[in-house]
């Protein structure tokens, strides 16, 4: 399957409005829920909007993972550091879609976007100690384990820590 990285713009609210809403329950199995708010149409737009504000001023970057005109996930640069070339990554693909190697696809297009046009060298990325599949995505792609997190905490019954991930170019 062909996958393409679209920046986030107002023309893709809808179609990611729509695989946030399909993909929500399945989403919730491996992070906290969003609120309720998140979902409703009008709150949906104001946060795009900030999203839009956040990402015209450098602090992000949002990217829709695109299929056939289809959002199949997102895959997004955060707390970007142009001075030091770095930001963090986070990454989700819609269940249907899952395990087809396409989130390690979008973090290697991602990775070469980088490199040819934002001018960041370094990213961070962490995942839970049980999220074994976004283990594999980050090492895949060159991630290196940088740290683990000492503070365990609850999550769906288990105690759990984070993994923190680095990339560099």
């Amino acid at each position: 399957m062909e996958i393409t990285l679209h920046k986030l713009t107002k023309a893709w609210f809808d179609p990611l409005y729509e695989f946030e809403h399909i993909n929500r329950a399945y989403f919730e199995t491996m992070v906290p829920a969003r609120a309720d708010t998140y979902y409703h149409r009008d709150f949906f737009e104001k946060v795009m909007d900030d999203l839009l504000i956040e990402q015209d001023a450098k602090q992000s970057y949002f990217f829709l993972i695109v299929a056939d005109d289809v959002v199949i996930g997102r895959i997004n640069l955060t707390d970007i550091d142009f001075l030091n070339k770095r930001a963090e990554v986070g990454y989700r693909i819609g269940e249907k879609y899952a395990g087809k190697g396409l989130a390690s696809k979008s973090v290697q297009l991602l990775q070469e976007k980088l490199k040819d046009q934002l001018e960041i060298r370094t990213l961070y990325a962490k995942t839970l100690n049980t999220h074994l599949a976004s283990q594999k995505i980050l090492t895949s792609n060159g991630f290196q384990l940088v740290d683990t997190d000492s503070s365990t905490f609850e999550w769906k019954g288990s105690s759990v820590h984070f993994l923190h991930f680095e990339w560099n170019a």
